[in-house]
């Protein structure tokens, strides 16, 4: 696959070559596809939480913040079938009790938030300000508004030790649609309705949503004013 990157942070060759002698003749063709532009990806609106005061954390309890939607374009020069993923940067920041990230957090943690992966978005002086989630939103996504729908690459290993990819339609719990995955190697693509492989898509169009959290009160130096500094890298891959 080939990368391009967007934070929220191929040529045709054909080679021949021959060997002769005396009794064979043999020809190896190297061949690409030529893409003069990549595809551009965007988000349209922002997760702003403005101003969080002291007292609206919980001293001793994480503090649920609102959800916030924002928009998902994906703009390619022709159609062409690509996948992407979100990688976390700001790693080993998660408030709670986590060994690793992305991470499922128990059910009595955030009452209210529906079962999803998280990440964290940075530190203060040493101490986790909290996480958040990117969940895709279910039929919301169109090519030149034709619908399509969000695949999730599994991969794993089969009964015979070999590598096993199999695409599958993103649908049932919440979990399911969030961006990360219970590794850093979650890969999404889209595919045409009742489709289970990726489809060439060149203009798509969808919504995403982000809820974010914050630390326990006391487990947070905020003598000062601080940012939450969360960092989502969405990479694009050409499949």
């Amino acid at each position: 696959m080939i990368l391009n990157k967007w934070s929220f942070s191929f040529i045709t060759i054909a080679i021949s070559l021959s060997a002769a002698n005396a009794e064979t003749d043999t020809n190896l063709a190297v061949k690409g596809t030529l893409l003069p532009l990549a595809c551009d990806i965007n988000i349209e609106g922002s997760a702003d939480y403005g101003v969080i005061r002291k007292d609206m954390l919980k001293e001793d309890a994480y503090t649920l913040l609102d959800t916030k939607e924002v928009g998902l374009k994906i703009h390619c020069p022709a159609s062409i079938k690509v996948a992407f993923r979100a990688v976390n940067g700001r790693d080993g920041s998660l408030a709670g009790p986590f060994t690793r990230e992305p991470a499922m957090p128990p059910s009595d943690m955030l009452p209210g938030l529906q079962p999803t992966f998280l990440v964290g978005m940075g530190k203060i002086s040493e101490n986790k300000i909290g996480g958040y989630n990117l969940q895709l939103i279910s039929g919301s996504f169109n090519d030149y508004g034709d619908r399509i729908e969000p695949l999730t690459l599994l991969q794993g290993s089969g009964s015979s030790g070999s590598e096993v990819t199999d695409w599958r339609i993103v649908n049932g719990p919440s979990y399911s649609y969030s961006l990360f995955g219970a590794n850093d190697k979650r890969y999404l693509s889209f595919s045409k309705q009742g489709n289970t492989k990726p489809a060439a898509i060149q203009n798509v169009s969808g919504r995403i949503t982000i809820q974010a959290f914050i630390n326990k009160l006391s487990e947070l130096d905020i003598t000062h004013d601080f940012q939450l500094n969360g960092l989502t890298t969405l990479e694009v891959h050409y499949l």
